[in-house]
C-alpha cells in the first residue's frame, strides 16, 4: 500500500508542477519509508524508491551509510600460528554502499564524473590515515572492499532501475540484517549525454528499537558497566554449567 501511495503522490506532484520551465522540477523522488527499524527479529529490509522525471535521460541512485574509520590488518603465519602484522587505517569509510542505474554506469557517465561522484565500487574513495607503501594501501583497499561485498554491505554490481513508462521509474533497495545503524543518504541523479541535469538527496535513518535499542544505548553510554555485567553474566553461565554437568 505504501508503494502505491508513493507512486500516486508522485503523479499528483507532476500534475501540479506545470511546465518544467515554470516549476524547475525535472526530478521528483520519494521512498516507501524513511526509517528502517531494527529489533530482535530483524532479518533485513527492502525500501522502494519511486521517481518521476520531466526530462529525457538516465537515472542513477547511490545509497551511502554513515562514515567511520576502518583498520585493515594483514595477518602473517609464524610457527603454525597467525598473527596481526602491519595495518592500514582508512578515514570516513562508508559503512554501507549500494547503487542502481537505468543502464550500465559506464555508458551513462564519463570516467571523470564517475570518479568525482564515487559511482561504482571501483570509484569509492578510501583515504589512508596511516603511512604505508602504495602496494600496501592498494592491497588493503581491495581486502576491505572484498570483505564488505562478502557481508552484503557493499554492492559489487549496480541494481536495476525500472521505468514504468517514459517518465515514472522505481528501484528496489535491499538492506541486509547486518546493516549498521545511523543516518544514510540516498542521492539520485538525472543524466543526459554525460551531464547531470538534475539531482535530489533524501535521508534514510536506520535505528534500533525495543530491547535492542536499550541495550545498544546502554552499551555506548555506560561502556564500563556494560562490560562488567557481560563478564559477570559469562561467569555465572559458566558456573551454572559446571553445577549442572557435575550432577549429571
Amino acid at each position: 500500500m505504501k508503494r502505491v501511495l508513493g507512486l500516486i503522490s508522485l503523479i499528483v506532484c507532476l500534475g501540479l508542477a506545470g511546465p518544467v520551465g515554470a516549476a524547475g522540477e525535472k526530478l521528483v523522488v520519494d521512498l516507501s519509508t524513511h526509517q528502517i527499524a531494527i529489533d530482535s527479529r530483524f532479518t533485513g529490509a527492502e525500501v522502494i524508491m519511486f521517481g518521476a522525471t520531466k526530462s529525457a535521460g538516465d537515472v542513477v541512485v547511490v545509497v551511502r551509510g554513515p562514515g567511520d574509520s576502518v583498520a585493515v590488518r594483514r595477518k602473517e603465519r609464524s610457527a603454525g600460528l597467525w598473527f596481526n602484522s602491519d595495518s592500514v587505517e582508512f578515514a570516513d569509510v562508508p559503512l554501507y554502499y549500494t547503487y542502481a542505474a537505468s543502464r550500465p554506469v559506464e555508458e551513462i557517465f564519463p570516467e571523470a564524473l564517475r570518479r568525482e561522484r564515487q559511482i561504482g565500487l571501483d570509484q569509492i574513495v578510501l583515504v589512508p590515515k596511516t603511512d604505508a607503501s602504495g602496494d600496501m594501501i592498494q592491497s588493503s583497499r581491495e581486502a576491505l572492499l572484498r570483505e564488505r561485498v562478502r557481508h552484503a554491505l557493499y554492492s559489487e554490481q549496480a541494481g536495476v532501475i525500472t521505468f514504468i513508462d517514459a517518465n515514472l521509474f522505481r528501484v528496489s533497495l535491499a538492506f541486509p540484517a547486518s546493516i549498521p545503524t545511523g543516518d544514510y543518504r540516498v542521492d539520485v541523479f538525472l543524466v543526459d549525454q554525460g551531464r547531470i541535469i538534475a539531482e535530489r538527496t533524501t535521508p534514510l535513518a536506520v535505528t534500533k528499537i525495543g530491547v535492542a535499542a536499550q541495550l545498544f544505548d546502554f552499551a555506548h553510554r555506560q561502556a564500563a558497566a556494560y562490560a562488567a555485567i557481560a563478564i559477570a553474566a559469562a561467569l555465572l553461565a559458566g558456573w551454572l554449567g559446571y553445577v549442572v554437568f557435575r550432577k549429571v
